[in-house]
């Protein structure tokens, strides 16, 4: 059996981004009957970000220990570092 986490970015603005963090799990079989493969994905959490501030809830909107997500999901500091919005948004219209 194998399991990943995996990071998606759901909604980004000007002011907030959102990101789903998702378990991926897949596991294959082989007997005298065949070949089997399984994946399920379910949700871990969600990570609001904003200039000043990151929460992380889990799908029933609880607070989830953000140190425990960056342990399970290696790349999430890349990715906050380069989702982080900006302090003073531009709101110019074009």
């Amino acid at each position: 059996m194998s399991e990943s986490i995996r990071i998606r970015e759901v909604f980004c603005s000007a002011e907030v981004t959102v990101i789903a963090l998702e378990a991926a799990r897949s596991y294959s079989h082989c007997s005298g009957w065949g070949c089997h493969a399984y994946l399920s994905i379910s949700p871990v959490a969600l990570l609001i970000l904003s200039a000043s501030q990151l929460l992380a809830v889990d799908v029933n909107g609880d607070p989830v220990d953000i140190e425990k997500l960056r342990r399970s999901a290696p790349d999430l500091d890349q990715v906050l570092r380069t989702r982080q919005p900006s302090a003073a948004p531009d709101r110019s219209v074009f």
